[in-house]
């Protein structure tokens, strides 16, 4: 653990699964991509550096007796698992903690693309261990499309103009571009990305990341990314051209461009 460094909590949940099941996802480079980032070339490597070659584990003893894992990166990153007292140790807290933003050049400001990185990677580490336990995942993402003016928003364009509204826990029920209409609850929120869980045959977990206009200008930018789990190619490929139709067709309606897609098997 890093000494003297002011931290601040960016997240702070609780996991419907043991701490050592936790624990072993935040280790084992397999379970680590079932929901770190998503699919790209390179995320092997990535976690790779990340959690085994840069990450240093650690383990005290909590007052009841049982372990405090943390996990600590040399920025100063940490994370903190433990079990959850009164819950039979049958669920896990995870808290995700960075150095203040006191004295670093990195921070612009307005928003930190690290801890929206890890917001977003913690629920879907939730969501991964809570819904569909043991499988692999496969991602469809839309990324960095122009988010719109403030009367003309992309998000809008998609039925989503409500979301921001819905308490978390609550419903969400949208028509999209085709005509086709999507549903789920609200998993979380933030000031810059909300999380979706969007129910159907097999539900699937959306995350839309918002780059303010402050830090891309003119518009800000939007990215999307879609975690499937028990899908083959054949539901995967489906899905990737529908949601290219959808979003292709919500950011034709305006001025902005066309948004780009990727999807590595």
């Amino acid at each position: 653990m890093v000494v003297g460094i002011e931290h601040r909590e960016i997240v702070a949940m609780d996991v419907g699964v043991p701490a050592d099941v936790l624990w072993h996802h935040l280790r084992d480079p397999e379970l680590v991509r079932r929901w770190f980032g998503f699919e790209r070339e390179g995320l092997a490597d990535e976690i790779h550096e990340m959690f085994e070659v840069r990450a240093s584990a650690s383990e005290t003893s909590s007052v009841d007796g049982h372990p405090v894992r943390t996990l600590t990166w040399p920025r100063g990153d940490r994370a903190v698992v433990t079990s959850v007292p009164h819950e039979s140790h049958q669920r896990s807290h995870l808290s995700i903690q960075r150095r203040s933003h006191d004295g670093l050049t990195t921070f612009d400001g307005v928003q930190d693309p690290r801890d929206e990185a890890w917001l977003a990677g913690a629920n879907q580490l939730k969501f991964a261990l809570e819904e569909y336990p043991g499988l692999g995942r496969r991602t469809v993402v839309m990324r960095d499309m122009d988010a719109g003016t403030l009367h003309d928003r992309l998000l809008d364009r998609l039925g989503l103009h409500g979301l921001r509204g819905v308490p978390v826990g609550g419903h969400v029920q949208t028509t999209l571009p085709d005509g086709s209409r999507v549903g789920g609850t609200l998993a979380y929120k933030s000031q810059y990305q909300v999380g979706l869980r969007l129910l159907g045959t097999k539900s699937a977990m959306l995350v839309l990341l918002e780059t303010p206009a402050a830090a891309r200008p003119p518009h800000g930018l939007v990215t999307a990314v879609l975690s499937l789990y028990d899908v083959s190619d054949a539901e995967v490929a489906s899905v990737l051209d529908r949601w290219s139709q959808w979003w292709g067709m919500a950011a034709a309606a305006s001025t902005t461009a066309s948004p780009r897609r990727t999807r590595v098997s």
